[in-house]
């Protein structure tokens, strides 16, 4: 993670998903996750109160006193890059980066009478957590980042795909950094530090706010101007070709 950081790892590496699932959580793995589980996924959107009444629940079940992290268990053919084991419960996360889903089709029930199995990847995590276990609460988690993931969600939700008995959110990556500059840590704060400074080297830190400092009237508006400065560098020599830059 600090090599990435400091842009010491080749790019093909620095895109990919499992490395960023790997740093990321196997990480957390090692603060005081009774404190930054809750936190890192306090920001979860369900589609119900009830649904994350019991996610919260979850979350905050989770003792220092145990590991409840599975990476990549593979499951039937299904491969999730995250499972959060607890007592009565049980997490699946998938976690995207740059990449969208790896399958879907155009099942939506909806607009049968039947139900059909969706080859949607996230559909298929549902029913793996079903028939995986049966006597657990289970909760499957979309994170991606914040376009991707509540556009995935919503679009998903409303073709009616995902287990009955699963329920379903999302989260972003924006959501995480934010909930993780507010985390008040004194015996983490190192890993802490590392962690904000690692999701805002992979892109995930955006606009949040605007301060104004004047009084503000419905008699008035205001006309907000910025200069936007960059540099480049061109390593290559450049021969019979032409950029575009806008």
């Amino acid at each position: 993670m600090i090599a990435e950081i400091n842009n010491k790892i080749p790019s093909k590496l620095s895109n990919s998903e499992d490395l960023l699932t790997g740093n990321f959580f196997g990480i957390i793995r090692y603060t005081n996750i009774e404190n930054t589980i809750p936190c890192i996924f306090e920001a979860s959107t369900f589609n119900t109160t009830e649904d994350k009444n019991i996610f919260d629940k979850a979350i905050k079940s989770i003792c220092k006193t145990q590991d409840p992290f599975i990476f990549w268990p593979k499951y039937k053919g299904n491969e999730i890059d995250l499972i959060i084991e607890l007592s009565e419960y049980v997490i699946g996360v998938e976690i995207k980066y740059n990449s969208g889903l790896s399958s879907d089709d155009e099942v939506s029930n909806f607009e049968n009478n039947e139900i059909q199995n969706s080859c949607n990847q996230l559909a298929r995590y549902s029913r793996m957590l079903e028939s995986k276990y049966p006597f657990k609460k289970k909760m499957l988690l979309f994170l991606a980042k914040e376009n991707s993931a509540s556009y995935t969600y919503y679009s998903i939700l409303n073709r009616n795909i995902i287990s009955n008995n699963v329920s379903f959110g999302f989260l972003s990556w924006q959501e995480i950094l934010i909930s993780l500059e507010k985390y008040n840590s004194s015996s983490n704060e190192l890993i802490i530090n590392d962690l904000i400074k690692y999701l805002k080297q992979k892109g995930f830190d955006t606009f949040k706010s605007f301060i104004i400092r004047e009084t503000i009237s419905r008699n008035n508006f205001f006309k907000f101007n910025f200069n936007e400065n960059f540099s480049f560098q061109l390593k290559r020599k450049i021969s019979k070709l032409f950029y575009k830059y806008e």
